[in-house]
């Protein structure tokens, strides 16, 4: 998938199909789709690179990961005027949520409980 501008669009379209397929409730489809927006528009803001979103679905809870091949890690900040909601949202939305490398890249998953 090319990551440009439109990746966060096509992000959030490629997790609700998932999701409605599974027949997940409205509360972590929102919420899925807000994270996975955060954690794209990071990759195409910050990696430049094309990244994967790999989406399990369980009865206990939803695991969403992206992962890119851009230089750089993530880090969480406190959101201002310039930006900065992206991890900070994932951290307050999500049940539990974490990176680790891979390659010279980076994975961002997160978790939400499917309830």
């Amino acid at each position: 998938m090319q990551w440009d501008a439109t990746a966060p669009q096509r992000a959030r379209q490629f997790v609700a199909d998932v999701l409605e397929r599974s027949g997940a409730g409205d509360r972590l489809r929102e919420q899925a789709i807000l994270l996975v927006s955060e954690v794209v528009s990071n990759v195409v803001r910050h990696a430049s690179s094309e990244a994967t979103i790999v989406v399990d679905v369980s009865d206990e809870h939803l695991r969403v990961s992206v992962t890119d091949d851009g230089p750089g890690w993530p880090n969480e900040r406190r959101p201002d005027a310039r930006g900065g909601f992206g991890l900070y949202l994932v951290d307050k939305v999500a049940t539990n949520w974490g990176t680790y490398r891979i390659g010279d890249g980076k994975t961002v998953w997160f978790e939400l409980a499917n309830a």
